[in-house]
């Protein structure tokens, strides 16, 4: 919630998917969706600030299996929107 601005409270409950823009949900959701599928992924896409303001993040997503079966996933998100910039000049 720190590299978006949004408090826990702001958060729990609501699909993280609301937060990308919508021309990166596609992707953004696929490579959820492969995760909880068992199929780690990276995902580079644009959500939106709690300030309005535009933020890349690159998602590595894993999903944790216990007995074959995914309990869950985790992504560990980091803000790469310099680097877009720079990489788009």
């Amino acid at each position: 919630t720190a590299l978006l601005g949004y408090a826990p409270d702001d958060v729990v409950g609501r699909r993280l998917v609301s937060l990308v823009v919508p021309e990166d949900q596609g992707h953004a959701g696929a490579t959820f969706a492969r995760a909880v599928g068992g199929e780690p992924g990276t995902c580079t896409c644009r959500l939106r600030h709690r300030d309005g303001r535009t933020v890349w993040l690159r998602a590595t997503v894993i999903p944790f299996v216990v007995d074959e079966q995914v309990v869950a996933v985790y992504a560990g998100c980091r803000d790469v929107t310099a680097a877009v910039a720079d990489e788009q000049r």
